[in-house]
């Protein structure tokens, strides 16, 4: 599972470097849709992330046991069908392990009401509206032209701001990831390719950057981390 969650990492990353360069092709659908996907897959990554903390918490012999056990085998196929086919699970998933202040209750409603997958479907397809899974053959024809780009710069902003945030916790020490594979990649490099790929950054990021700032001049610090938030230029 581990590789699992390294490579949902890897992808979200991918998905989200190629909806920029969409972005900046004012191709403004393709890279809204690219963006919620690197949300999923974020998700997805989140949720494994709690999965294997929790199974780490029992000894070997409990595993041995708690997978022996039918009730825990059809939880656990359950999980993973959620995992694989439910895009508004992941969404939530999205919602729910990321950071308190870093959550946004009007984007957590637009998940539970299904407009952001609605929203992900119509910038893909030209269609009909549908109620109840009929299409209403009287209603306005949809197109994903209709995506704006401040809608798009909103979305792709919202997940360039975990990257970022998450990068600049692994680089301080604040945050930890117990997986090598994803651990490794956070470097300086990381952290400045994010940035220089997207200079925008939403108001809930840019307080918790500062909140780290005004620790930073406060506390007496080791050189060491001292070093490290003068690299990072926040």
């Amino acid at each position: 599972m581990e590789k699992m969650e390294a490579l949902s990492f890897d992808n979200s990353l991918r998905l989200h470097k190629d909806s920029i360069l969409l972005f900046k092709s004012k191709s403004y659908p393709s890279a809204y849709f690219l963006s919620v996907i690197a949300l999923e897959e974020l998700g997805k990554m989140l949720s494994l992330n709690n999965y294997i903390f929790q199974e780490c918490a029992h000894s070997k012999k409990e595993r041995r046991s708690l997978y022996q056990d039918s009730e825990m085998r059809k939880f656990e196929q359950e999980y993973f069908d959620l995992l694989h086919g439910n895009h508004v699970w992941k969404q939530l998933s999205f919602f729910s392990y990321t950071w308190e202040n870093m959550q946004d209750l009007k984007f957590l409603d637009n998940i539970k009401s299904r407009k952001l997958e609605k929203e992900k479907q119509g910038s893909l397809y030209v269609g009909l509206k549908k109620k109840n899974r009929s299409t209403i053959l009287d209603s306005r024809v949809h197109s994903p032209l209709k995506i704006g780009r401040s809608e798009v710069i909103n979305q792709i902003t919202r997940v360039n701001d975990f990257f970022v945030i998450f990068s600049i916790g692994k680089l301080l020490g604040f945050y930890g990831v117990d997986n090598k594979l994803i651990t490794r990649q956070i470097r300086l490099s990381f952290y400045k390719d994010l940035t220089n790929n997207w200079t925008r950054l939403g108001v809930r990021a840019r307080t918790r950057i500062n909140a780290w700032t005004r620790y930073s001049k406060k506390e007496r610090l080791p050189y060491e981390l001292r070093k490290k938030i003068s690299l990072l230029g926040i």
